[in-house]
């Protein structure tokens, strides 16, 4: 008897989806992610800095991600910083900026046709001055945020503080990843804008390479909420509506009369479409529609 056999497999071996079993994803693909971000991040905040400096030549660079102690970062901040916590989405993880006190200074100076001089020595708390600047500086780094970060996500700023240790950032959170935003340009002195996420946090963001998190049905958008809630439409109501032959409509002259007959029912519209019914009243001594029916 012959033991020796060649033995031959009679399909293809599986092969699991990555879905199902996972993938082999790491911290550093999480920093590359990042870096990515804050590289994209950069690039988006240059014009609306540019526009607010009223110059056209400025240099915005971004450091590589990297791990540091949550106890390091505010320590290395300066005791007046613009320092601000931003929202990613409804429930999610949250982003630290900071802006040296001096570099804030000196940027609300130019804004205002200064030379870009901050005093010396720093003010216990900034001028209201400073608070203008900053916060369309925060709305710049929102927007630059929501394009590095894509679809999905809706950064707002949550809490600021001039001083770190009042806003307690990432609390819980030991570690946190880390990135400098540089802004350069001639003449000037380079500033810095600190950028930092919790590790805990990466994941969320950056485990599936910058895909934003799927809209549920708590978060989907609706007419109320921003940016659908402020568009303004015009609403028509129509009173009364008479027809006149042509002849009758070139004799119209000043102190004419037209009869009208006013409907019960008034159609209110919405660039040509109905959207509801109602009746004619009157309210603090204005003609007013009393909403009957919508169809």
């Amino acid at each position: 008897m012959k033991s020796d056999h060649a033995f031959v497999a009679e399909r293809a071996l599986a092969r699991h989806c990555a879905a199902l079993v996972g993938s082999q994803h790491s911290m550093e693909d999480d920093l590359v992610a990042c870096a990515e971000a804050g590289t994209m991040m950069a690039r988006h905040l240059r014009q609306p800095l540019c526009e607010l400096l009223g110059r056209d030549h400025l240099r915005l660079t971004c450091s590589a991600a990297e791990i540091i102690a949550v106890a390091d970062l505010t320590d290395g901040i300066e005791p007046l910083a613009a320092n601000c916590l931003v929202g990613l989405f409804d429930g999610g993880p949250v982003v630290l900026t900071s802006i040296g006190g001096k570099a804030a200074l000196a940027l609300t100076d130019r804004t205002f046709g200064g030379n870009g001089e901050a005093p010396d020595p720093l003010p216990d708390q900034f001028p209201l001055s400073a608070d203008l600047t900053l916060n369309r500086l925060e709305k710049a780094l929102c927007l630059a945020m929501r394009h590095a970060l894509g679809e999905g996500h809706d950064p707002v700023v949550r809490r600021r503080a001039e001083a770190i240790r009042r806003l307690k950032p990432f609390s819980g959170v030991t570690e946190c990843a880390r990135l400098v935003v540089s802004v350069e340009e001639d003449g000037q002195d380079a500033w810095h804008i600190v950028v930092a996420i919790g590790v805990p946090d990466l994941p969320v963001l950056f485990g599936n390479t910058l895909r934003a998190p799927a809209p549920s049905a708590k978060s989907a958008r609706t007419p109320s909420l921003k940016p659908f809630a402020n568009v303004p439409l015009p609403v028509v109501a129509v009173l009364a509506e008479v027809k006149l032959p042509l002849a009758r409509v070139s004799r119209l002259a000043v102190g004419d009369v037209i009869p009208l007959c006013v409907s019960r029912a008034v159609p209110l519209t919405v660039n040509g479409t109905q959207i509801a019914c109602g009746t004619i009243g009157t309210l603090d001594d204005r003609v007013a529609v009393q909403i009957t029916r919508i169809p």
